[in-house]
């Protein structure tokens, strides 16, 4: 192997790691603030299931629950496409090098439901469970 294929090779193996960071970090985000939002709702179930909780969970506090869940998930969101973009980058980067080494890839598959999606419908979920 020629010196410039081996530089193209550690510039190949970089990219794969990269890609790898990302997507450990996207799960690190989700499951992060998942977890959150998850303890938001069990909070929630437990006010709802008892009368003298419930009283006062007033309309006030249902708004300020809801404006907590939206910037927790909406900062969330924002930082996981943010990696998505730099994932994204990377492969393209990685494509043009598998061109030049005739290799194929394995990091440049993705799922076709990401993490952001699961946090949105969460929200949702948690936004009507509130008001109910």
């Amino acid at each position: 192997m020629t010196e410039e294929n081996e530089n193209k090779l550690f510039v190949w193996k970089a990219i794969n790691d990269e890609i790898a960071f990302r997507r450990d970090k996207r799960w690190k985000i989700f499951s992060w603030s998942g977890t959150i939002l998850i303890m938001i709702m069990g909070g929630i179930i437990t006010l709802k299931t008892d009368p003298k909780r419930l009283a006062l969970f007033s309309v006030e506090m249902k708004a300020a629950v809801i404006i907590g869940i939206s910037v927790i998930t909406f900062f969330s969101i924002a930082w996981i496409r943010q990696n998505l973009a730099i994932e994204k980058k990377a492969k393209e980067n990685l494509k043009e090098i598998d061109e030049i080494l005739v290799m194929k890839s394995l990091s440049l598959c993705s799922p076709r439901f990401g993490f952001w999606h699961a946090l949105v419908l969460l929200c949702i979920g948690m936004c009507v469970a509130v008001f109910l």
